[in-house]
């Protein structure tokens, strides 16, 4: 999931040193914007371009780079791409699924009925009388499709960050997404499967017809989705994760915190826990404040495929949350199933959004600690696979 190089590179700081960079941006000839100094982007001129509230950059000249290396505390390394987990939409589960079709249906098979899907049922929505009222969640994904008509009256707008309309989703993964956050209540047809209705969603478009994107693209649009007022974060981005978290992706996680976010990212879908590969949290959910979400099954196991393992906490997940064939919105009107920690994370949200409505003068932090008393705790060997346990509605 992402590694390869863009040609880029990324310039890390604490916010603190800011001054020092611009200091040595002027000395190498560097010309700053207008607004240089404010918390928000802006460039230095065409080498190199600046979110001094996140303490991270982009440089486009190596020479450039390695000169700004040179300020104390300044960290410089290739910027990388990022990739879209793969989803596993239903025509793909047909193996793991043949022996079963002979005697149920999928929707019988996991629980879903005719008034709600087997996801919403797990997280207990409706014991909750919340339906994410004066919420908005950020939607950093492949867009929105804001005619759906179970979507069209959450739908709140957005920016795209490649050149598209954020109200258009060519790929159908970020109205998947949206759809699980805030699907009307009563859908067009089927069951529910909108955990927050009343929640509002703004589409943050960073991939157009490929599952690939850049760091700084990600960056961009996770800030402009908490400078917008959103108060939850969902992406579904990242590259495998190191030993340990970066810096960069860190500085994510503590902007989220900063301005009273959550900033919430799926763990990644490279394992193969049936023969023993478990692989780490993707970056950026490894980072502190990223909260990273794996996937469950309708049995609360773990999916064979999702991240996070037990050597250390930056490899680990903080919960996990139904993520296999988990019905939702699809692109033109109609409704699919999908399997992966984006669903997930998605789940993850929407159980936010509609926690936060009920207790509207609550912190990001409040929010939190509520999610981590209210999580089913579950047996496992390998407790990073599951963090505080599969997620749910606190009462």
């Amino acid at each position: 999931m992402g590694g390869s190089e863009t040609g880029r590179w990324v310039v890390t700081f604490d916010k603190r040193d800011w001054a020092k960079l611009a200091h040595k941006a002027d000395t190498l000839g560097l010309k700053r914007g207008a607004a240089w100094n404010r918390a928000s982007f802006d460039a230095i001129g065409d080498a190199i371009h600046v979110e001094p509230g996140l303490g991270w950059a982009t440089a486009s000249s190596s020479a450039v780079a390695q000169q700004l290396s040179q300020v104390p505390g300044v960290r410089v390394r290739p910027e990388l791409v990022l990739t879209r987990p793969e989803t596993v939409w239903d025509d793909d589960r047909e193996e793991a699924l043949s022996s079963l079709r002979t005697l149920f249906t999928v929707g019988t098979f996991l629980g879903d009925d005719a008034s709600t899907s087997w996801a919403l049922k797990a997280v207990d929505v409706d014991a909750g009388a919340d339906d994410g009222s004066g919420v908005t969640v950020g939607v950093v994904d492949s867009g929105i499709d804001k005619s759906h008509p179970d979507l069209s009256a959450a739908y709140a707008g957005g920016t795209s960050l490649v050149g598209s309309d954020a109200g258009a989703d060519v790929l159908g993964h970020g109205t998947h997404v949206a759809g699980i956050i805030a699907g009307a209540k009563t859908p067009k047809s089927g069951p529910r499967y909108g955990i927050a209705p009343r929640a509002r969603v703004r589409s943050y478009r960073i991939y157009d017809t490929t599952r690939d994107t850049t760091e700084s693209t990600l960056v961009s649009a996770v800030r402009a989705a908490i400078d917008d007022g959103c108060r939850i974060v969902v992406a579904a981005s990242g590259r495998n994760g190191g030993e340990v978290f970066d810096s960069a992706d860190a500085a994510l996680g503590n902007y989220a915190e900063e301005h009273g976010a959550l900033f919430i990212a799926a763990a990644g879908n490279e394992s193969d826990r049936l023969h023993g590969l478990v692989s780490p949290t993707n970056a950026p959910a490894n980072a502190p404040r990223v909260y990273a979400i794996g996937a469950s099954l309708p049995n609360q196991g773990v999916w064979t495929k999702s991240n996070g393992r037990d050597d250390d906490d930056a490899r680990g997940v903080d919960w996990i949350a139904p993520g296999f064939s988990v019905l939702s919105a699809n692109v033109g009107g109609t409704t699919m199933r999908a399997t992966g920690t984006s669903v997930s994370a998605a789940v993850a949200a929407g159980v936010a959004a509609a926690l936060w409505s009920r207790h509207a003068s609550w912190r990001a932090s409040d929010v939190v600690s509520a999610l981590i008393e209210a999580a089913i705790r579950l047996q496992s060997d390998d407790r990073r696979a599951v963090g505080s346990g599969r997620i749910q509605l606190a009462t």
